[in-house]
Protein backbone atom coordinates (compact mmCIF):
# COMPACT_ATOMS: atom_id res chain seq x y z
CA UNK A 1 0.00 0.00 0.00
CA UNK A 2 1.64 3.18 -1.11
CA UNK A 3 0.08 6.21 0.21
CA UNK A 4 1.55 9.81 0.63
CA UNK A 5 0.11 12.91 1.72
CA UNK A 6 0.30 15.51 -1.37
CA UNK A 7 3.47 16.97 -1.58
CA UNK A 8 5.15 18.91 -4.81
CA UNK A 9 7.37 16.12 -7.17
CA UNK A 10 9.89 17.22 -9.73
CA UNK A 11 10.70 15.18 -12.68
CA UNK A 12 13.21 13.49 -10.29
CA UNK A 13 14.19 10.40 -12.83
CA UNK A 14 15.16 13.04 -15.78
CA UNK A 15 16.65 15.61 -13.47
CA UNK A 16 18.87 14.21 -10.74
CA UNK A 17 21.23 17.70 -9.97
CA UNK A 18 18.16 19.40 -9.74
CA UNK A 19 16.55 17.43 -6.44
CA UNK A 20 20.00 16.89 -5.13
CA UNK A 21 20.51 20.69 -4.89
CA UNK A 22 16.33 21.17 -3.70
CA UNK A 23 16.70 18.00 -1.40
CA UNK A 24 20.24 16.09 -0.92
CA UNK A 25 21.90 19.26 0.54
CA UNK A 26 19.26 19.41 3.65
CA UNK A 27 18.40 16.04 3.60
CA UNK A 28 20.45 12.44 3.86
CA UNK A 29 18.96 8.85 3.43
CA UNK A 30 20.09 5.66 4.35
CA UNK A 31 19.23 2.03 4.58
CA UNK A 32 17.35 1.26 7.49
CA UNK A 33 18.62 -1.05 9.40
CA UNK A 34 17.15 -3.62 12.48
CA UNK A 35 18.13 -0.89 15.35
CA UNK A 36 16.08 1.76 13.12
CA UNK A 37 13.12 -0.37 14.04
CA UNK A 38 11.96 1.08 16.59
CA UNK A 39 11.90 4.99 15.66
CA UNK A 40 10.80 3.58 11.92
CA UNK A 41 7.69 2.37 13.40
CA UNK A 42 6.87 5.46 15.56
CA UNK A 43 7.63 7.62 12.79
CA UNK A 44 4.40 5.13 10.83
CA UNK A 45 2.30 5.49 13.57
CA UNK A 46 2.39 9.30 13.13
CA UNK A 47 2.21 10.20 9.87
CA UNK A 48 1.55 6.89 7.72
CA UNK A 49 -1.29 4.91 9.10
CA UNK A 50 -3.48 7.57 10.55
CA UNK A 51 -3.81 8.70 7.07
CA UNK A 52 -3.22 5.77 4.92
CA UNK A 53 -6.83 4.49 2.74
CA UNK A 54 -6.95 1.38 3.32
CA UNK A 55 -6.08 2.18 7.18
CA UNK A 56 -8.34 4.62 7.96
CA UNK A 57 -11.27 3.36 4.88
CA UNK A 58 -11.72 0.05 7.53
CA UNK A 59 -13.01 -0.43 10.85
CA UNK A 60 -11.37 -0.44 13.20
CA UNK A 61 -9.43 2.69 11.79
CA UNK A 62 -6.32 1.49 13.75
CA UNK A 63 -3.75 -0.71 11.97
CA UNK A 64 -4.00 -4.67 12.55
CA UNK A 65 -0.85 -6.06 14.20
CA UNK A 66 -0.08 -8.24 11.15
CA UNK A 67 -0.04 -5.11 8.78
CA UNK A 68 2.68 -3.84 11.21
CA UNK A 69 4.34 -6.79 11.41
CA UNK A 70 4.40 -7.03 7.39
CA UNK A 71 5.71 -3.64 6.68
CA UNK A 72 8.16 -3.63 9.12
CA UNK A 73 9.44 -7.46 8.30
CA UNK A 74 10.74 -5.86 5.15
CA UNK A 75 13.60 -4.20 6.46
CA UNK A 76 15.57 -7.29 6.52
CA UNK A 77 15.63 -7.57 3.14
CA UNK A 78 17.70 -4.63 3.18
CA UNK A 79 15.63 -1.76 0.47
CA UNK A 80 14.00 0.02 2.69
CA UNK A 81 15.06 3.27 2.86
CA UNK A 82 14.59 6.91 5.18
CA UNK A 83 15.36 10.20 4.87
CA UNK A 84 16.77 11.65 7.79
CA UNK A 85 17.23 15.55 8.62
CA UNK A 86 19.68 17.57 10.70
CA UNK A 87 17.90 19.78 13.52
CA UNK A 88 20.92 20.40 15.58
CA UNK A 89 20.31 18.10 17.99
CA UNK A 90 22.43 15.24 18.87
CA UNK A 91 20.04 12.30 16.56
CA UNK A 92 18.74 13.46 13.14
CA UNK A 93 15.17 12.70 12.95
CA UNK A 94 13.39 10.66 10.64
CA UNK A 95 11.53 12.87 7.72
CA UNK A 96 10.50 10.04 5.05
CA UNK A 97 10.29 6.65 4.84
CA UNK A 98 10.21 3.65 1.93
CA UNK A 99 9.83 0.13 2.69
CA UNK A 100 9.90 -2.26 -0.32
CA UNK A 101 10.53 -5.73 -0.13
CA UNK A 102 10.57 -8.77 -3.00
CA UNK A 103 8.12 -10.60 -4.50
CA UNK A 104 8.11 -13.72 -7.21
CA UNK A 105 5.11 -14.74 -9.93
CA UNK A 106 3.09 -16.60 -7.55
CA UNK A 107 2.62 -13.68 -5.34
CA UNK A 108 -1.14 -13.97 -6.10
CA UNK A 109 -1.09 -17.16 -4.75
CA UNK A 110 0.97 -16.53 -1.75
CA UNK A 111 -1.59 -13.35 -0.87
CA UNK A 112 -4.85 -15.92 -1.32
CA UNK A 113 -2.70 -18.06 1.22
CA UNK A 114 -2.27 -15.62 3.50
CA UNK A 115 -5.65 -13.80 3.31
CA UNK A 116 -6.86 -17.14 3.72
CA UNK A 117 -5.20 -17.77 6.77
CA UNK A 118 -6.00 -14.33 8.52
CA UNK A 119 -9.96 -14.79 7.51
CA UNK A 120 -11.91 -12.27 9.52
CA UNK A 121 -9.26 -10.03 10.80
CA UNK A 122 -8.82 -6.54 9.00
CA UNK A 123 -5.28 -7.69 7.77
CA UNK A 124 -6.52 -10.90 6.06
CA UNK A 125 -9.73 -8.23 4.49
CA UNK A 126 -6.89 -5.98 2.99
CA UNK A 127 -4.75 -8.96 1.88
CA UNK A 128 -8.07 -10.36 0.36
CA UNK A 129 -8.30 -7.00 -1.64
CA UNK A 130 -4.53 -6.74 -2.46
CA UNK A 131 -4.48 -10.38 -3.81
CA UNK A 132 -6.95 -9.25 -6.56
CA UNK A 133 -5.13 -6.18 -7.67
CA UNK A 134 -1.99 -8.47 -7.99
CA UNK A 135 -3.87 -10.69 -10.24
CA UNK A 136 -5.71 -7.84 -12.15
CA UNK A 137 -2.07 -6.37 -12.63
CA UNK A 138 -0.53 -9.06 -14.00
CA UNK A 139 3.02 -7.33 -13.85
CA UNK A 140 4.91 -10.82 -14.16
CA UNK A 141 3.47 -12.12 -17.80
CA UNK A 142 3.06 -8.57 -18.98
CA UNK A 143 7.19 -8.19 -18.66
CA UNK A 144 8.19 -11.53 -18.65
CA UNK A 145 9.76 -11.48 -15.82
CA UNK A 146 9.80 -13.78 -12.50
CA UNK A 147 10.98 -11.58 -9.54
CA UNK A 148 10.45 -7.75 -8.71
CA UNK A 149 10.31 -5.37 -6.07
CA UNK A 150 7.30 -3.57 -4.83
CA UNK A 151 6.67 -0.50 -2.67
CA UNK A 152 5.29 -1.17 0.43
CA UNK A 153 4.75 1.77 2.09
CA UNK A 154 6.09 5.48 1.55
CA UNK A 155 5.39 8.78 3.64
CA UNK A 156 7.07 11.90 4.40
CA UNK A 157 6.96 14.20 7.64
CA UNK A 158 4.31 17.00 7.56
CA UNK A 159 7.04 19.49 8.21
CA UNK A 160 9.09 18.00 5.27
CA UNK A 161 6.05 17.66 2.58
CA UNK A 162 7.00 20.04 -0.37
CA UNK A 163 10.15 19.56 -0.53
CA UNK A 164 9.94 16.24 -3.02
CA UNK A 165 11.32 13.82 -0.01
CA UNK A 166 8.74 11.15 -1.67
CA UNK A 167 10.28 11.88 -4.81
CA UNK A 168 14.12 11.68 -3.43
CA UNK A 169 13.21 8.15 -1.58
CA UNK A 170 11.42 6.20 -4.50
CA UNK A 171 14.47 7.29 -6.64
CA UNK A 172 17.39 5.88 -4.45
CA UNK A 173 15.32 2.86 -4.10
CA UNK A 174 14.78 2.49 -8.19
CA UNK A 175 18.90 3.11 -7.87
CA UNK A 176 19.54 0.67 -5.47
CA UNK A 177 17.60 -2.01 -6.84
CA UNK A 178 18.91 -0.99 -10.32
CA UNK A 179 22.67 -1.65 -8.67
CA UNK A 180 21.37 -5.70 -7.74
CA UNK A 181 20.25 -6.34 -10.91
CA UNK A 182 16.16 -6.02 -10.50
CA UNK A 183 14.37 -5.82 -13.03
CA UNK A 184 10.91 -4.12 -11.87
CA UNK A 185 9.34 -1.91 -9.28
CA UNK A 186 5.82 -2.41 -8.66
CA UNK A 187 3.80 0.07 -6.28
CA UNK A 188 -0.03 -0.09 -5.15
CA UNK A 189 -1.16 3.83 -5.05
CA UNK A 190 -3.78 3.92 -2.48
CA UNK A 191 -4.25 7.91 -2.68
CA UNK A 192 -5.00 10.35 -5.09
CA UNK A 193 -1.25 12.06 -3.80
CA UNK A 194 0.88 8.85 -4.47
CA UNK A 195 -0.48 8.12 -7.74
CA UNK A 196 0.31 11.69 -9.08
CA UNK A 197 3.97 11.07 -7.48
CA UNK A 198 3.91 8.10 -9.45
CA UNK A 199 2.78 9.52 -12.93
CA UNK A 200 5.47 12.11 -12.11
CA UNK A 201 7.90 10.00 -12.06
CA UNK A 202 7.06 8.71 -15.35
CA UNK A 203 5.89 5.18 -14.15
CA UNK A 204 3.35 3.58 -16.01
CA UNK A 205 0.07 2.60 -14.73
CA UNK A 206 -1.14 -0.63 -14.80
CA UNK A 207 -4.43 -1.55 -13.47
CA UNK A 208 -7.22 0.48 -11.53
CA UNK A 209 -9.40 -0.83 -8.85
CA UNK A 210 -12.40 1.28 -7.69
CA UNK A 211 -12.88 1.36 -3.75
CA UNK A 212 -16.74 1.70 -4.71
CA UNK A 213 -16.50 -1.45 -6.89
CA UNK A 214 -14.98 -3.54 -4.48
CA UNK A 215 -18.21 -5.29 -1.96
CA UNK A 216 -18.51 -8.02 -0.20
CA UNK A 217 -20.99 -10.99 -0.30
CA UNK A 218 -23.73 -8.66 1.12
CA UNK A 219 -22.91 -5.85 -1.85
CA UNK A 220 -21.50 -3.52 0.62
CA UNK A 221 -18.54 -1.79 -0.25
CA UNK A 222 -15.62 -2.65 1.80
CA UNK A 223 -13.08 0.25 1.90
CA UNK A 224 -14.28 3.37 2.14
CA UNK A 225 -11.59 6.33 2.68
CA UNK A 226 -12.24 10.06 2.92
CA UNK A 227 -11.97 12.03 -0.42
CA UNK A 228 -10.14 12.60 -2.90
CA UNK A 229 -9.02 8.76 -2.54
CA UNK A 230 -11.16 7.12 -4.65
CA UNK A 231 -8.90 3.77 -6.22
CA UNK A 232 -5.82 2.04 -6.17
CA UNK A 233 -3.50 2.33 -8.80
CA UNK A 234 -0.62 0.08 -9.68
CA UNK A 235 1.81 1.28 -11.12
CA UNK A 236 5.51 -0.26 -12.55
CA UNK A 237 9.48 1.07 -13.28
CA UNK A 238 11.08 -1.15 -15.80
CA UNK A 239 15.08 -0.97 -14.70
CA UNK A 240 17.50 -1.15 -16.89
Amino acid sequence: MLFLKKVSAVRLFCDRKRLKTMVETILTTKVIKREDYERVLEFLFKYYYPEEPLTIGTEPKEPDPNDIKFNMGNIKHGACFMALANEGKKEEKVAGVVLAGPKGATEYEHLCEEAEKLEGTKWGTTIKFLAKIEYDANVFEKYDITEAYHAHVLAVDSTYRGKSLGSMLLTKLRDHLSSLGCKLLTVDCTSVYSARLCERLHMKCGNIQYYADYKDEKGEQIFKPPAPHDCVKTYSLFLE
